[in-house]
């Protein structure tokens, strides 16, 4: 269970620092004259964070695919137990 909580806090931390970039992006680009080259490096990380929160995502969802098969194949052994 700690390396699904230690997903969730990644992708939660990815998820900050995407917003975090947005709004910088959107308040250099309210002023007047924003400044492109900040513009063009804050759509880098920008595009860098979604790619990486994607990664985090599918890993995720690989290793709830995995517990689930763990889960299954655990059921019949606690049934069993249970019953004598």
């Amino acid at each position: 269970m700690n390396d699904i909580e230690a997903l969730e806090a990644r992708i939660q931390a990815a998820t900050t620092r995407i917003a975090t970039a947005i709004a910088a992006k959107q308040n250099v680009a309210a002023e007047p004259g924003g400044d492109p080259v900040a513009l063009r490096r804050l759509e880098r990380v920008n595009v860098a964070l979604r790619a990486q929160l994607k990664d985090m995502e599918l890993k995720r969802e690989a290793d709830m695919a995995q517990l689930d098969g763990l889960i299954s194949e655990l059921r019949p052994l606690v049934e069993e137990a249970e019953n004598g």
